[in-house]
């Protein structure tokens, strides 16, 4: 894959342990139709990038992230609103609890791209041994939805992206 160093060494220094897979779990991944990760670059410079998956009725972002040296001059939402325009697909992605300042102001950012805030219960399962599961929320684009649509897309992300069927 192209930039693939420059994508992972973004996605090692943005993310928590939990919240990531190992380098061997990643390439693994990266085999799988359903997924994608592309570089968001800047006059040939990787400045960031996006990882997503095709779930069926949505598209799942899992990652996203704009490289520290870049944040802070609107890359974040110049790229996130060409992804959004150019999806054929409803968007789901996950975020934290919205219990301190840098959680609130993600929220706030995808906010602003028209991202709707779901407030059911979401626990994200471990991506691999040894890691944790975590409480997050789900944002989806371009509306909210309804517990039984919910419980739809948090079905197919366990069986697509997690491979955990729900017990």
């Amino acid at each position: 894959m192209e930039n693939f160093t420059a994508i992972w060494n973004i996605y090692e220094s943005s993310f928590p342990e939990d919240e990531k897979r190992s380098l061997n779990l990643q390439l693994e991944i990266l085999k799988n139709p359903n997924y994608q990760m592309k570089a968001l670059e800047d006059d040939g410079r990787v400045v960031g990038f996006i990882s997503f998956w095709d779930i069926g009725e949505y598209v799942f972002i899992e990652h996203f992230a704009i490289d520290d040296s870049f944040r802070g001059r609107n890359y974040g939402s110049k790229f996130l609103n060409t992804f959004l325009n150019e999806a054929d697909k409803k968007i789901v992605l996950e975020v934290e609890k919205p219990e301190d300042n840098i959680t609130k102001r993600r929220i706030s950012f995808y906010q602003r791209l028209d991202f709707k805030l779901n407030a059911y219960d979401y626990t994200q399962p471990p991506l691999e041994e040894g890691k944790n599961a975590i409480p997050l929320l789900l944002m989806t684009y371009p509306e909210a939805m309804d517990q039984e649509q919910f419980n739809k897309v948090k079905e197919a992300l366990y069986r697509v992206v997690y491979a955990n069927e729900i017990k």
